[in-house]
């Protein structure tokens, strides 16, 4: 806080003169920014405006980080083909091993979603094979999960469940089991055997709150809604959504989006 401002219009300037003030460490700030992106996406979104401002003066290697956030930001938004030129322009040119691995896992899961099968396919064959030279754990925990999700698209879950087992068991630091249980619920969404009193449903769930994990949290409860209609629940069905559609919208993931209204719709 500023107590010193005295009247709205000295703060209003104070307040300008701090947001444009230089970042004093560009690589620190990049690494706190993709920290963020699905735990607090809107203070993500603030800092990666942030971090715009301070382009012209980035080092290649930062500069490359920032393209890798704003293909990310991309795919987050929906624009799955604008985003894969933008990882692959990563993935081929940034000449950074662990940038190339995590820009090439993301763009598995929006060939999926574009469709684009054999290109999907083939690049996930190369990351499957190259994943025992991936040491860098965030880049390996990304491929892995990008693998799980691609495989649910091919409705291979054997082999996604495989994946996302391996993701458990083989966490970055600072990472929690949010993500891999959150896949695995999200692999078995359709199974018999998954109800919505099931144990692990909501301990998946309770793991990604007590994360600070809102997306994957949301994740879940959608497919909450999901087994809602399987068990002929449409009023549950429809009291959750509405119940989560507000924190959706907040966090802006729009696949969460199109689900949650194909769901309404469904219900």
């Amino acid at each position: 806080s500023w107590p010193a401002c005295v009247g709205l219009a000295l703060c209003a300037i104070a307040g300008m003169t701090r947001a444009s003030a230089a970042i004093p460490d560009p690589a620190a700030f990049l690494a706190q920014t993709d920290s963020i992106r699905t735990s607090d996406h809107p203070r993500f979104m603030r800092m990666l405006a942030q971090i715009h401002r301070e382009a012209p003066r980035l080092n290649p290697a930062e500069q490359w980080h920032l393209r890798y956030l704003d293909a990310w930001q991309t795919a987050y938004q929906g624009d799955y083909t604008k985003a894969d030129a933008q990882l692959r322009a990563v993935a081929e040119h940034a000449g950074d091993a662990t940038l190339a691995a995590r820009a090439s896992a993301m763009r598995l899961t929006g060939l999926g979603f574009t469709r684009r099968y054999e290109e999907a396919f083939a690049l996930a064959d190369r990351l499957a094979t190259d994943l025992p030279n991936i040491k860098d754990p965030l880049a390996r925990f990304q491929v892995l999960f990008n693998l799980a999700q691609s495989m649910l698209l091919a409705d291979k879950r054997d082999l996604a469940f495989k994946y996302a087992r391996m993701i458990e068991g083989n966490l970055p630091p600072g990472e929690t089991l949010c993500p891999p249980r959150s896949l695995q619920i999200t692999i078995r969404y359709d199974s018999p055997t998954l109800t919505s009193s099931s144990p692990e449903f909501h301990q998946a769930i309770e793991t990604c709150k007590a994360a600070g994990q809102p997306v994957y949290v949301n994740t879940l409860r959608l497919v909450m809604v999901d087994t809602y209609l399987r068990e002929n629940q449409p009023a549950k069905a429809l009291a959750l959504l509405d119940r989560i559609e507000p924190g959706i919208k907040r966090n802006g993931l729009y696949a969460h989006i199109e689900s949650a209204a194909v769901l309404r719709a469904r219900a």
